[in-house]
């Protein structure tokens, strides 16, 4: 005897059959990189090296730093920019023939009990602040104002040369001729020495130091 299924439940079957061909073709399209979320292909991707190299370089500090706006340059040099000058204090002195001070007692900012002294040498048009400690022989240049070409500077930098023989000193300079001011530095900052220039000229040397 043949056994016959209702209509109703061709049609059943019928509809479940089209319903899993669409999800066997939903899978067969689904893309090769879709992955769940506890194995994301995006976040598992390795950074590129170049990049990482890239981030690294970023982040170092330069040995020197330069700053330039056309005429007024600014860069790092620790030999200069912590003591421009070839002698100490009191050889400078020596070296420079008049001059007047003037000193005053100033409390030291560490200990008020302490009294130090505050050099002033004034010669010619230029001036120094030289501050003494008492419980201390070296003291520290803490500012000047050289207009004198009797004061030596290191490098052969000198009062009177014009600004294509100074830029020639420093490779930062670039050989460059129309200079208005050069400040150079410590990377910590704690001291910068500009120099001032007139008509091509080296007019000015100002030295200022951080203290404490």
């Amino acid at each position: 005897m043949q056994y016959l299924m209702p209509r109703h439940t061709w049609s059943v079957i019928s509809r479940m059959g089209s319903a899993l061909w669409i999800i066997f073709l939903i899978i067969g399209c689904r893309p090769e990189n879709a992955t769940d979320k506890d194995n994301d292909s995006i976040a598992n991707v390795q950074p590129d090296a170049a990049t990482e190299t890239g981030r690294a370089e970023d982040n170092t500090t330069p040995e020197t730093f330069v700053a330039d706006d056309g005429e007024n340059v600014e860069f790092v040099n620790e030999e200069i920019g912590s003591d421009p000058f070839t002698k100490d204090f009191r050889s400078i002195l020596a070296s420079i023939g008049e001059y007047e001070v003037d000193k005053k007692a100033v409390k030291n900012l560490n200990d008020s009990t302490q009294t130090d002294t505050l050099f002033t040498v004034k010669f010619g048009k230029s001036v120094m602040e030289y501050y003494q400690v008492r419980s201390n022989d070296n003291g520290l240049l803490i500012m000047a104002d050289i207009k004198s070409d009797k004061v030596e500077f290191k490098k052969g930098i000198k009062i009177g040369m014009s600004a294509t023989e100074f830029s020639s000193l420093f490779g930062e300079l670039n050989d460059r001729r129309n200079l208005s001011s050069v400040t150079i530095s410590t990377l910590e900052g704690l001291t910068k020495v500009d120099f001032l220039f007139s008509n091509d000229t080296l007019t000015s040397v100002n030295l200022q130091s951080y203290f404490e």
